[in-house]
């Protein structure tokens, strides 16, 4: 393999970040090497193995994506029309009211629509407001009364920028949570439903948004961050439950569960045939260049793909993920054949979280740094 990482450089890796448990798959062409490191759960320590299955955060972004493209395929979903039309009640920026938001502009994080207060500050626990302020409750609240300005305590102007839709990014997991509204109103199907019907029934995959519909649950790694920890084996029963068609606004931005091995398929269905789900001309439309600017490591962004140009000789295409402990990656050059997926559940040392995404580049440098 000429794009490839070690055994012991990624040991290595591991070991100084301080790590609890990882898996890596690197593909060169029809070449791949997968290794495992450390626990999938400490508590009763389970090794990991590559049938480990993590929730990978924010690149459940970009697999949703490939749902959403496949409804443009179906053509039941444009990607510039007015998301007023698809679900059903008017949505505007309250400082831009003449200015429609597209499910374009979704996809690329710059319709305006933001996740509301900061949920990292502590001071905003007891807040319910906004999309940060109702994720992560069983509150069961429908998505018109987060987008359309009321005067219950979940409304907040701070769901909407100061910025005109389409003119600049901001990271929202909100705008995919409405992404997944959409797909369902467009499908008259659950999200999850879709996806397992459109992508991972086709190629196999134990994979879900739901914990509770993973067919190997005893394979969930526990997440861990510091002090707290979030057992693989509790994922199922504190998932969120379905809610009615047009209404799965929680969950879809980083909810998915999914093994290493079978994202790396997912990866490869951009380039090889045999994992293919998109049409050709499908492929191109989500990998064009959509958004060119400078936010933190953004600086260009496909259809929910990051684009990376600044850190190996290579241009990749893919996304990064962060929750709860949890660290991950999906990268990936088409023209190459090459990608490579990584999923850690913990970073232990305090010393080393402020150097995250550093294990990303880390791990990218060593493969496609030559």
């Amino acid at each position: 393999m000429k794009y490839t990482i070690s055994k012991e450089d990624f040991f290595n890796i591991c070991q100084e970040y301080d790590i609890v448990g990882g898996n890596i798959v690197v593909v060169d062409h029809n070449e791949m090497v997968t290794y495992q490191y450390g626990l999938m759960d400490k508590e009763d320590n389970v090794a990991t193995k590559d049938t480990t299955i993590y929730r990978i955060a924010s690149i459940s972004k970009t697999v949703l994506a490939i749902g959403a493209m496949k409804l443009v395929e179906m053509g039941l979903l444009n990607l510039d029309e007015d998301i007023s039309t698809y679900l059903g009640f008017k949505v505007r920026n309250p400082k831009f009211p003449d200015k429609i938001i597209t499910t374009r502009m979704l996809m690329t994080q710059t319709s305006s629509i933001t996740d509301g207060f900061e949920d990292e500050d502590i001071t905003n626990v007891d807040r319910f407001d906004g999309y940060n302020g109702v994720n992560g409750r069983s509150l069961n609240l429908p998505l018109e009364t987060l987008l359309v300005p009321n005067d219950s305590i979940y409304y907040t102007d701070l769901t909407f920028s100061d910025y005109e839709p389409g003119t600049n990014f901001i990271y929202s997991n909100f705008g995919c949570g409405i992404l997944a509204c959409i797909m369902e109103k467009v499908a008259n199907q659950n999200y999850d439903d879709f996806m397992k019907e459109h992508i991972f029934d086709k190629l196999g995959l134990d994979a879900s948004y739901y914990a509770y519909n993973i067919k190997h649950q005893d394979m969930i790694a526990s997440l861990y961050s510091g002090e707290r920890v979030n057992r693989g084996v509790n994922f199922p029963k504190r998932a969120y439950k379905k809610a009615p068609i047009g209404q799965s606004y929680l969950g879809p931005a980083g909810g998915l569960f999914i093994k290493p091995l079978d994202l790396a398929k997912i990866m490869q269905s951009f380039w090889k045939k045999e994992y293919q789900v998109l049409k050709d001309e499908t492929i191109k439309k989500m990998m064009e260049i959509n958004w060119v600017g400078s936010a933190d490591e953004y600086k260009k962004k496909a259809l929910q793909l990051m684009v990376i140009e600044d850190i190996v000789p290579i241009t990749l295409y893919g996304h990064f993920g962060s929750a709860y402990g949890l660290r991950s990656m999906m990268f990936f050059n088409k023209e190459l054949e090459t990608g490579v997926c990584f999923m850690t559940n913990g970073i232990t040392s305090p010393k080393r979280k402020d150097l995250i995404p550093a294990i990303h580049y880390d791990i990218i440098t060593k493969i496609w740094g030559k």
